[in-house]
């Protein structure tokens, strides 16, 4: 399994059809995380998108698992990023090797 960063962009003018879909996206990644897919994710606090951490088998498949979210199938997000990350220190991470 590798780690992969997902931030996403958002446009302001849509905050309101986000804030309607905004229950099946939290119940979608909340089953991603009971299933220890989702690591952790959030909002930015200038309301222009999200981090959110993933475990996955390839970048194929998250693509696939990105396009189940509310939020795309409803055209709700203008960017999507996506970087493998090697998580070193902190409560995702493990201790670096010497």
């Amino acid at each position: 399994m590798e780690t992969f960063a997902v931030t996403h962009a958002f446009d302001k003018t849509k905050a309101d059809a986000r804030s309607n879909h905004r229950p099946a996206h939290n119940t979608w990644l909340a089953d991603l995380l009971e299933r220890n897919i989702v690591q952790c994710s959030g909002p930015f606090a200038s309301g222009n998108g999200g981090l959110l951490i993933f475990k996955s088998d390839s970048i194929e498949n998250l693509n696939a698992l990105l396009l189940e979210d509310p939020f795309a199938q409803h055209n709700l997000i203008e960017n999507t990023s996506i970087e493998q990350w090697r998580p070193v220190h902190g409560t995702i991470g493990s201790p670096a090797n010497p």
